[in-house]
């Protein structure tokens, strides 16, 4: 199971204490329903390196892209390949030391998530493929259904309105509704309260998170984070998924991960059309029944673009590890791997200021003409010795 590290804003730091405290939990999980037909990722390709050479050429979907053409999420398929043929592709959740960056503000998760999702899309041909195991199948659909669960929740939100409004409402849509409800935040919060749980009945489980009370106050905060940024996810997504079906295609780059703070304008340009239209829809919806139904998306649409230039900052994130909210293992306890890599970085910042400052002074001198002769500038040899050096010549010049 890889965990992201190493970023310093509130965003990302939101981002890496919840894959790091939920994550095991995940991984149990996944590792319990999937068995042998589990993902692939990109990380541990090292590790079985021939099957994955003999097996898993990724061939070009038919038709156009953006479902045509090449495969952009391809470890999934990857692991199907393998695993038609063969091949066992298991998930150990016990084994740490796999880490990576993710992006450190909302924008550029969102520009990731738009490739991932025509990705999953793409996916939906992927399952016509012969051969393919039944988990393997399983695994695929999980991974589309995360996109089109967007587009269903905003659906199932206009049926019951329009239930709720008169239209065709029954004597128990009330109950079915609720009852809808509770599964829906049974879902959601089941899993977190048992990883807080297993965390916290653990002897020192909650040391390297700041202790219990540090971790509790970081669960909640994180929990206030993740549901306003859900309801901006949840227009989006269903905006990518829309324009994915009418045709539109995007481009695999480079992800950027660096600490990269948004200005205002660039957010007001890129999140305020869609976060404005869908906080107005809600609130017409809202109005015109089940309000209880709405009343979770309102307010993260409503501070869409405040919170994603708040939260991209590094000194918000910073701020927040000095209070001791959002720690992790990694950051309390880090590994031989990130230390390693702590002391790279180093190394790298050190070098970098050396050469800036080499370009930024002036050349000295080998000799110091016109003075003192420069091989009267060594040090004194203790008596008894003698020199094992020439004189005269090009060895004979000091280093000033």
């Amino acid at each position: 199971m890889p965990y992201a590290v190493g970023r310093d804003s509130l965003f990302a730091r939101t981002q890496q204490f919840a894959g790091r405290l939920y994550g095991p939990m995940l991984a149990r999980g996944l590792a319990f329903w999937q068995g042998p037909r589990g993902g692939y990722w990109g990380h541990n390709a090292i590790i079985r390196v021939q099957p994955f050479m003999q097996h898993c050429g990724l061939p070009d979907l038919p038709g156009q892209a953006p479902l045509g053409g090449e495969i952009l999420c391809h470890d999934t398929v990857e692991a199907a390949l393998m695993q038609r043929a063969g091949w066992d592709a298991w998930l150990v959740p016990g084994i740490e030391g796999s880490y990576e960056e993710t992006p450190t503000n909302l924008l550029d998760h969102l520009v990731r998530e738009r490739r991932w999702c025509q990705g999953n899309l793409q996916h939906l041909r992927v399952l016509r493929a012969r051969g393919l195991k039944l988990g393997s199948m399983l695994h695929i659909g999980v991974g589309i259904l995360h996109y089109l669960s967007a587009p269903l929740l905003l659906a199932s939100l206009v049926l019951s309105t329009t239930l709720q409004g008169g239209w065709g409402a029954t004597a128990d849509a009330g109950r079915w509704q609720g009852m809808l409800l509770a599964l829906v935040l049974v879902l959601m919060f089941a899993p977190k309260l048992l990883a807080i749980g297993t965390v916290l009945a653990t002897k020192g489980g909650a040391r390297p998170y700041g202790g219990a009370g540090r971790l509790l106050a970081s669960a909640l905060l994180e929990q206030v984070f993740s549901t306003l940024v859900g309801s901006i996810l949840t227009v989006f997504y269903t905006v990518f998924v829309a324009t994915t079906l009418m045709g539109r295609v995007v481009r695999w780059d480079v992800q950027a991960r660096d600490d990269r703070g948004l200005g205002w304008r660039e957010a007001v340009h890129r999140l305020g059309p869609p976060v404005g239209m869908g906080a107005v829809a809600a609130g017409l919806m809202a109005a015109a029944g089940a309000p209880w139904a709405w009343l979770p998306l309102v307010p993260g649409l409503l501070l869409g673009v405040p919170l994603a230039v708040l939260s991209s900052r590094a000194s918000l994130g910073q701020a927040a590890r000095r209070a001791g909210l959002f720690a992790t293992p990694e950051e309390t306890r880090p590994g031989r791997e990130l230390a390693a890599l702590a002391r790279a970085e180093t190394l790298a910042r050190t070098m970098r200021y050396a050469g800036a400052l080499s370009l930024a002074l002036p050349a000295l001198p080998l000799e110091v003409p016109g003075r003192v002769p420069a091989q009267e500038l060594r040090p004194a040899e203790p008596a008894g010795t003698r020199a094992a050096r020439p004189a005269h010549g090009r060895n004979a010049a000091a280093t000033v």
